[in-house]
């Protein structure tokens, strides 16, 4: 952890600083935040445009609505074009202050990132964002706390004002200039994005209180120079400092005096490669936010970053910007795309795995932008470059202090990738495992099992030595092929261990259900990554399967839900679409025409009727007894979409006690407007018993997107041949309950009911009868199927007397000329 390193007084000293030098007049515009629907905007006539040059914030990327930036004055010319628009926030600096006042203090426990530092991190006295001469300070903390990873402060250049840009390294020999890949992170180029350095801040402080500890951390250290700029634009976020003391100042350039009353250049575009390309893409009007200066580089900020690129060899760099939920990659200028692009695109999608940020080039999915950091260094110097845009729309320029850890943490994994991507970056792309005994796909007790695994080094440099290991601490495997040397694998290049496979096998006496855990460790240039993964023992077989057309006792709705519209209902599903893309399914997940689905809303036309709106909304299945199906598999077909901002997931958890308690299982972020089907072995998250349950959420918070969710059938896979049971809801009184019956396809099975159990072996019968034989009775005689497979929904009779009574139900499929008994199953009537 960051141990204080200065005095109260000291600190409070370095803290204090002096009035901020401005030039210009300190009372800034209130702009009001409107929204234009895109045919308005692309109405606009010659004359309107040239009199406005609207600060567009955020574009819908469904829609193509865009919210601006509009002083009082400019609303006035867009009534008297007849432009309709909408008020979001009448005062948009004003909204981001009154939020910053309203949210709670952030508090961050002991051993948090940043707990320690001088404020602690999101606690900076500018709405939770800190000050330019906090920074410095923390610069300071950061270097006299970790002395051998951290570099002394160090200025790169000045700002017109003659502020400091700073800079600093992080690295193993932090004061050395070693050959290590370089890479580097900067923010606030724009001074009214506070985020950025936020985001970056939070990466630095993973590394630093991880080094020696997590692996990943150590390795980035070690094996990189990492470079920070925390403030390009010094004067402009001082002087949304005197603006706005508290947070939401929205001055965007620096404080560069045009003359005419005017200030500021827009730094992103300033940059030397394709500046003033055209005036769509920065404007040549000194009045505006996009405004492009008298020449290229012509800003002493500009030119302190370029000769900084120049002088440094960066592999890979992120310029850190907010917000839309996007990651930019080059180019901005026209509708370019870089000679590199696959490999753009292949790590694109790698950084924003956790984020799912939308992916593409400015003009792609926001707007032409010329003279910008990412375009000069991609072309300049051969930099893989991104803009992301951190946060949602209602997060804006100042999001509220609740959402800086939350931000910061969703973005730690494209921070990990891109300084990983500045040297070699060997991953797993992909794992074949493959039985070698009967060859029938199923791991079974006494086999071999092995492991064909895919190399992908998504790295600019080629990697050192790479090995792969396959480890297991199960008892009931031995691992008989576990190391194999790979050599080098070279930038953007495949490898893996083909025709040298890894193999383990079963032991002999490994029953069936058993999971073994595994590790594949990849190891290289002394980074050493353990993947975890798991088989199970036996044949895999579906012993149920919910396809949603007959209710067995699903929870639709809890007391404490909050949603207006969209909440859970059970129906065929009707479908929505927005922009000709799909929001609600049309279709259950099956694909058939009259099948239910559980769906939340289902009112059908556009994306917005019926979407679930301002809160959540709870599904819990039906009660389901595992008791006798060790490795289970439990699965379900979900659909997720989220359009407009995605900013919410769907929280899916299960419980093994009737759903007194919960454990999350997996949460769904992203437009995923599929079916798509999931499974996972729940032993490895609970315990199995007899009162397993899953629960879906789905949430609208903050409303301010179109969502929608589904699930159908809801499956349970077993281990094993033998014809089993699965119950499967509650045994109610007067209700029904649902048994799931599996074997033999077109199998006869004859279902019986006990009072007592037994245990009792005759001839020509396989298995065990465990009912009480003198007081058994015939329940049912089923047949099977083509499947296999029958889940009946079996009434219990109106009858108070039961309540409380227990049974015991065991059943016999005859196929093949074959008598065999199936598992037994108690229930108990409530």
């Amino acid at each position: 952890m960051i141990a204080p390193l200065l005095t109260a007084v000291t600190a409070a000293a370095a803290l204090q600083a002096p009035a901020p030098q401005v030039e210009g007049p300190t009372v800034a515009p209130r702009p009001a935040r409107i929204q234009i629907p895109a045919a308005e905007l692309a109405g606009l006539d010659d004359a309107t445009r040239a009199q406005l040059d609207l600060d567009i914030i955020y574009r819908d990327q469904a829609s193509g609505d865009v919210q601006v930036l509009a002083v009082p004055t400019e609303r006035a010319l867009l009534v008297a074009a007849g432009v309709e628009h909408s008020v979001i926030h009448a005062d948009e600096r004003a909204f981001y202050a009154q939020r910053a006042a309203n949210a709670p203090a952030l508090a961050l426990g002991a051993g948090s990132l940043g707990a320690t530092l001088t404020p602690p991190y999101g606690s900076g006295s500018m709405g939770g964002y800190y000050t330019y001469s906090q920074i410095v300070s923390v610069l300071d903390q950061l270097s006299a706390s970790f002395p051998g990873q951290v570099s002394a402060k160090q200025s790169i250049g000045q700002t017109l004002q003659g502020r400091d840009i700073w800079a600093f390294k992080i690295s193993d020999n932090p004061g050395t200039d070693e050959n290590e890949p370089e890479v580097r992170f900067d923010s606030l180029h724009h001074s009214r994005e506070p985020q950025g350095f936020a985001t970056s801040l939070w990466f630095a402080l993973w590394m630093l209180d991880n080094y020696g500890t997590d692996p990943l951390a150590t390795y980035l250290v070690d094996e990189r120079e990492i470079w920070f700029v925390p403030v390009v634009n010094a004067d402009g976020y001082a002087y949304n400092q005197l603006t706005d003391p508290n947070g939401g100042g929205l001055w965007r350039k620096n404080r560069r005096n045009n003359g005419g009353g005017d200030f500021g250049v827009d730094l992103n575009r300033n940059y030397p490669f394709q500046w003033g390309y055209d005036d769509s893409g920065s404007s040549p009007f000194a009045f505006s936010e996009t405004y492009r200066g008298t020449s290229p580089a012509s800003e002493p900020e500009t030119q302190a970053m370029t000769q900084f690129i120049q002088d440094r060899n960066f592999a890979s760099a992120l310029s850190v910007h907010t917000f839309s939920n996007l990651w930019l990659h080059p180019f901005g200028y026209d509708f370019v795309l870089p000679t590199n692009i696959n490999e753009y695109l292949e790590v694109s999608a790698l950084q924003t795995e956790v984020n799912n940020y939308a992916v593409g080039s400015p003009p792609q999915i926001l707007y032409t932008a010329n003279g910008g950091t990412v375009d000069y260094e991609q072309d300049q110097t051969d930099t893989f470059s991104w803009t992301p845009e951190i946060g949602s729309q209602s997060d804006g320029f100042w999001p509220s202090p609740t959402r800086i850890v939350p931000l910061a943490e969703e973005n730690l994994l494209a921070f990990q990738r891109t300084a990983l991507l500045g040297g070699a970056w060997v991953r797993i792309d992909d794992t074949t495992i493959a039985d070698l005994g009967d060859g029938d796909g199923n791991y079974e007790a006494g086999e071999a099992v092995e492991f064909t695994i895919a190399l992908r080094n998504s790295g600019r440099d080629a990697s050192g030595a790479v090995t792969l290991e396959l480890l297991t601490s199960s008892p009931a495997a031995t691992v008989t092929s576990g190391l194999v040397g790979l050599g080098s694998i070279a930038s953007f290049a495949d490898g893996g261990n083909a025709g040298q496979p890894l193999s383990l096998t079963i032991a002999g006496n490994a029953t069936e259900g058993t999971s073994i855990p595994y590790s594949l460790r990849v190891s290289y240039e002394g980074l050493v990554q353990d993947i975890p993964g798991s088989i199970s023992v036996g044949e895999e077989r579906l012993l149920l399967r919910d396809n949603a057309n007959t209710d067995f006792g699903w929870t639709i709705g809890l007391p404490s839900d909050t949603a207006n519209t969209g909440n859970w209902e059970l129906a065929v599903p009707i479908g929505t679409d927005n922009n000709g893309e799909d929001v609600a399914p049309g279709l259950d997940a099956s694909a058939g025409a009259n099948g239910q689905a559980f769906v939340t809303g289902n009112g059908g036309g556009s994306g917005g009727n019926d979407d679930v709106d301002d809160g959540l909304t709870t599904l819990i299945s039906p009660r389901i007894d595992l008791t006798d199906f060790p490795g289970a598999l439990l699965g379900y077909s979900r659909w997720f979409a989220i359009q407009s901002q995605i900013d919410d997931t769907f929280e899916i958890s299960v419980s093994n006690d009737d759903g007194q308690s919960w454990t999350p299982l997996e949460s769904v972020a992203g437009n995923q407007n599929s079916w798509t089907d999931v499974s996972f072995t729940i032993q490895d998250t609970l315990p199995l018993t007899d009162a397993m349950r899953l629960r879906f959420i789905a949430q609208d918070d903050p409303n301010n997107s179109l969502l929608e969710a589904a699930i159908d059938d809801l499956e349970v896979r077993g281990f094993g041949s033998a014809p089993r049971i699965v119950r499967y809801g509650d045994a109610e009184v007067g209700d029904s309950v649902g048994l799931g019956f599996s074997g033999e396809p077109n199998a006869l099975v004859l279902l019986y009911v006990a009072g007592q159990p037994s245990s009792l072996i005759l001839p020509g019968l396989i298995g065990t009868i465990e009912l009480d034989v003198t007081q058994t009775k015939l329940v049912t005689t089923q047949i099977l199927g083509n499947g296999g497979r029958l889940l009946l929904d079996s009434p219990i009779p109106q009858n108070p007397a039961l309540t409380g009574a227990t049974f015991f139900l065991q059943g016999i499929q005859a196929a093949g000329g074959l008598l065999e008994l199936t598992n037994s199953i108690e229930l108990t009537f409530e």
